[in-house]
């Protein structure tokens, strides 16, 4: 509920549940709504990568990410920062999710411990599995 509402419908939403009352279609309403502004991504970082390099013909002056894009893409650089600061710096359309995508992929891989919670494939999210 966190990641959806603000601290005072949050508030609400508990208060309600406390009230033993079947509030079902008043929660369903809200998530419908949550839905319905949140824009859909699929979380995957390579499709996310396309999105931006099909913009780079339109950026006559970005050799630079277009160089960075390259060394991510063939794992010789993890770095999603300049990455991010780069596709800022010349007007890219990236989405938030797409953004997120990148980030949590290549920072993810950057660390030198062993994972508290071990990495899932998508497979395992589907419900054929």
């Amino acid at each position: 509920m966190g990641v959806f509402f603000e601290r005072p419908e949050r508030k609400r939403l508990l208060a309600a549940l406390d009230s033993r009352r079947d509030v079902t279609q008043q929660v369903l309403a809200a998530l419908t709504e949550v839905e319905a502004c949140t824009e859909v991504s699929d979380l995957s970082w390579k499709p996310a990568l396309d999105r931006v390099d099909a913009q780079l013909s339109s950026h006559p002056n970005s050799a630079e990410l277009a160089l960075l894009l390259q060394q991510v893409r063939s794992g010789r650089s993890k770095d999603w920062q300049s990455l991010l600061a780069l596709a800022d710096r010349f007007g890219m359309q990236w989405s938030r999710w797409d953004r997120i995508s990148v980030a949590a992929q290549l920072g993810a891989r950057h660390l030198a411990a062993e994972p508290v919670i071990p990495d899932v494939s998508r497979s395992a999210w589907s419900a054929d599995s």
